[in-house]
């Protein structure tokens, strides 16, 4: 049975993906949004676990991407980002869709995209325009 984006767009799956890696915005976009996937498959554990006591997933321009509440009824808003490669791998936080609240951050994630993806936190520092990870212990 087709994906329902085979049958939007009138192509295969393989075309489908074939069109994303040949475009570098495009493949920049389904990172962030495979990151968000990772993540809440991370929250969904936790959450199952007993680790936290909610999770939430937005996908609206302008908000954070998660809001966490700990099991102490701490509220955390939580944007993923992923990690930019290079000699000192950097975080870009400017150009976040909440870029205009920032101050609505309590927490940041990032996931790394190398040969796997993996959870790291950084400090959001208002007025940065990048930061450096440090491995979540």
């Amino acid at each position: 049975m087709p994906h329902t984006l085979e049958l939007k767009y009138g192509l295969t799956a393989q075309e489908l993906l074939d069109a994303i890696d040949k475009r570098f915005r495009l493949k920049v976009a389904l990172e962030g949004a495979v990151a968000e996937v990772h993540f809440e498959r991370k929250l969904r554990i936790a959450s199952k676990e007993g680790w936290l006591n909610s999770y939430e997933n937005h996908d609206m321009d302008g908000m954070h991407d998660f809001t966490v509440v700990t099991l102490d009824g701490v509220e955390l808003r939580v944007e993923v980002k992923t990690i930019r490669n290079g000699k000192k791998p950097q975080v870009e936080l400017q150009k976040t869709r909440a870029a205009l609240r920032p101050r609505s951050f309590r927490c940041g994630c990032c996931l790394h995209r190398t040969f796997h993806w993996r959870l790291e936190s950084i400090p959001l520092r208002i007025g940065t325009r990048t930061a450096e990870p440090q491995a979540a212990s």
